[in-house]
């Protein structure tokens, strides 16, 4: 596989555009759209009626129903999407940025490979679009910015954040943007080939800050389920969605913490390929990670590279003819 690889990046080099080359039964993608939403479990969303939207679309299109998060709490999940292991991470602490910030119990920066490195490198583009990031930016954010506004962004949130390989690199830094971005990139053909969208913690599902801190768990469905409705449609409105092959994943970050089993949706939608599909096989955060990295062609980060940890194929393969 490498040797291909090798090849196939090669062949991008000397044309000088960014090559497609699907593999393990993935078919080469254009863009991938990732919704990542919080801690729920399985059995709170699918018939849910506080979530019509989301259980039309795990209907309709494609959905895993035996899919679990990697462990608990929120950031060694985030961690593990984006680079295929959580390194011994069991909390949520701040990065602590350039390894000089001097906050008590931040994480030193990790100095590791993750997709936006390998997008990179194979001449693709990536963004992390951020609902609430505080107009400042990301660079030096290590707890929710308070104000007004509720405390509705939160770095663990965000975990491109915590990467030696982007705190240092201005242009890397410069692809985590506002959530609102989204819609100008969409309108202005500026589309990355990933896009890894995380509502804030008032449309995340969890709800644990701001206005919605009170909000019944049937609230934040609700809202959760709302917000998921616009992002879809924003992106399903995209001139290009029925042009390429293109996906949008909903995934949860880790189940109802009172739930023990992490069991969790995970639901595709794919702009080219088979419909209504209900997945029973066993994934993981590393299955989907291996799925999006199969579909650009690139080599397998950590566990996305373990011989038990599968492609999402039937979720994601062409339509048959």
């Amino acid at each position: 596989m490498r040797k291909i690889t090798f090849v196939l990046w090669l062949l991008c080099v000397v044309s000088a555009t960014p090559c497609l080359a699907g593999q393990d039964g993935v078919p080469a993608l254009d863009h991938v759209f990732v919704i990542v939403m919080e801690n729920r479990s399985y059995d709170q969303i699918i018939g849910n009626h506080k979530a019509p939207f989301i259980n039309r679309v795990a209907r309709e299109y494609n959905l895993a129903t035996e899919y679990t998060a990697v462990t608990n709490p929120s950031l060694p999940n985030y961690l593990a999407v984006i680079a295929g292991q959580f390194f011994g991470v069991s909390h949520n602490y701040p990065p602590d940025w350039d390894g000089a910030s001097g906050i008590h119990n931040s994480i030193p920066p990790l100095d590791a490979h993750t997709i936006a490195d390998q997008l990179v490198a194979s001449g693709r583009t990536w963004k992390s679009y951020n609902e609430s990031l505080p107009p400042s930016g990301a660079h030096g954010v290590n707890v929710n910015p308070g104000g007004a506004d509720g405390d509705l962004y939160a770095v663990k949130h965000n975990p491109f954040a915590y990467f030696a390989s982007i705190q240092k690199s201005s242009d890397q830094m410069a692809n985590i943007v506002s959530e609102t971005q989204l819609g100008d990139d969409l309108h202005n053909g500026k589309v990355p080939n990933l896009a890894f969208i995380v509502p804030d913690q008032c449309h995340d599902m969890h709800g644990t800050r701001g206005p919605c801190a009170h909000y019944t768990d049937d609230q934040l469905i609700a809202a959760g389920d709302e917000k998921v409705r616009s992002l879809v449609g924003m992106i399903t409105a995209w001139p290009d969605w029925n042009k390429k092959k293109n996906i949008i994943a909903i995934i949860w970050d880790e189940g109802d913490y009172r739930q023990p089993d992490n069991h969790i949706p995970a639901i595709i939608m794919t702009s080219y390929g088979t419909r209504g599909v209900q997945d029973r096989t066993p994934y993981n955060h590393y299955s989907f990670l291996k799925t999006i990295e199969a579909g650009f062609g690139l080599d397998y980060l950590a566990h996305a590279n373990d011989p038990a940890t599968k492609t999402m194929q039937p979720m994601v393969e062409a339509a048959k003819q």
